[in-house]
């Protein structure tokens, strides 16, 4: 054990308190967050805690832990931090709570739990005070530099919808000032009632089965594995190869085709950016068409056709999007030609999507292997000359 490092129990170092009751009927629209046990479920007007701070799953998603640099209202699903300031870095606490393993202190089986006393009485390894806020101020760089390209993606999926919006709903698409309109329907000339089919080689859906979770194989993603066009494998099961060959010969995914969850939460999108062997299940896949895999996923990420979709959708108990309502579903749409030419604009800002995605995975990875590292003292940070 390195010199001046400690093995003592959380308790030593800080407090779990209980998070308050919030209903949501009681939340007034606001910009402080509220956290649940998974993290972010709301937003309100007043604030619990102070922040920056710490939050930490109680019942549900056990041993999740959050971090908030604002002020914040932990629910009564979560516990939230009282760090002893005097002893312990309060970003290097967030660090160490997450290599702690606290997901694996469930003290209930009905209904997952996170006992406090169990938690609180670990015991763990604890560098000096200088050394915790250098261990901190390495981490949080990684934590930055993601943070920043989050920030860089949610910029240029906004730009991609103000540029759908201009082009095909204020009409203020390029040569607009000299396009010929026509007089009965108000529109662009060549500007038509079509069908989402229209814009695919092919509409095709997922396995309808159940296969069997293995521990190892193909990842299986279903509509909840979707968000804003990326998919999240690490969250994915896996089946076995047999019967991944067997889906695939029904529902094989290729680069450039787009998933779209149709059953339970609608509309999560997730575009294949690069070719992956995969399997899926309750999403509706649109194989891609030449000049046409952009401007479709900007269409299905657009908030009002979305709610246009969902309104005509069925089902009592759970909607859901049928194949065949999908394949069938019209629309006015604009001509081949501008929708050629918004589809290359948009592809770039995909592509640039992308390229911060996957520099996210590899900082993360990285952020990943280092964590335990310094956790346990075998990198000495105090060897580290920080800029």
């Amino acid at each position: 054990m390195r010199e001046g490092w400690k093995k003592e129990a959380i308790k030593e170092y800080c407090e779990f308190k209980y998070g308050k009751n919030l209903p949501k009927r009681k939340r007034v629209i606001g910009k402080i967050p509220v956290y649940g046990s998974s993290g972010i479920v709301d937003y309100h007007k007043d604030f619990l805690v102070k922040g920056p701070g710490i939050i930490v799953g109680r019942k549900g998603t056990v041993g999740k832990v959050n971090w908030s640099e604002i002020d914040f209202f932990p629910i009564d699903t979560t516990y939230f931090i009282n760090p002893f300031l005097s002893k312990v870095n309060l970003k290097f606490l967030y660090y160490r709570l997450i290599e702690s393993n606290l997901t694996d202190l469930n003290s209930d089986a009905a209904v997952p739990g996170l006992n406090r006393s169990a938690a609180i009485n670990q015991t763990l390894l604890f560098p000096p005070l200088p050394t915790q806020k250098k261990i901190a101020t390495i981490l949080s760089a990684y934590d930055d530099l993601i943070e920043n390209n989050l920030k860089r993606i949610k910029l240029l999926e906004e730009m991609a919808q103000i540029t759908y919006e201009e082009w095909f709903v204020r009409m203020r698409f390029p040569g607009h000032e000299t396009a010929e309109w026509d007089e009965e329907s108000g529109l662009p000339v060549g500007w038509e009632r079509k069908k989402l089919g229209d814009f695919c080689t092919k509409i095709t859906d997922g396995t309808h089965d159940s296969p069997k979770k293995t521990k190892g194989g193909i990842r299986l993603v279903t509509g909840k594995h979707l968000s804003n066009g990326f998919i999240d494998f690490s969250t994915a099961p896996f089946i076995s190869e047999n019967d991944h060959e067997k889906i695939k010969k029904r529902s094989e995914v290729n680069t450039g085709d787009i998933l779209f969850s149709n059953i339970g939460t609608l509309g999560n999108t997730g575009f294949i950016h690069k070719e992956s062997e995969f399997s899926c299940k309750n999403v509706i896949i649109f194989k891609r068409k030449i000049n046409c895999n952009g401007f479709l996923f900007t269409l299905l990420d657009n908030k009002n056709f979305r709610k246009n979709l969902e309104s005509k959708s069925v089902g009592v108990a759970q909607k859901f999007y049928s194949l065949n309502f999908i394949r069938n579903f019209e629309n006015t749409f604009p001509s081949d030609s501008l929708v050629t030419k918004f589809n290359e604009k948009i592809l770039e800002n995909i592509n640039l999507r992308f390229k911060l995605h996957y520099q996210n995975q590899n900082l993360k990875e990285a952020r990943d292997l280092l964590l335990p590292r310094l956790m346990s003292g075998m990198i000495d940070v105090d060897e580290v000359k920080m800029g």
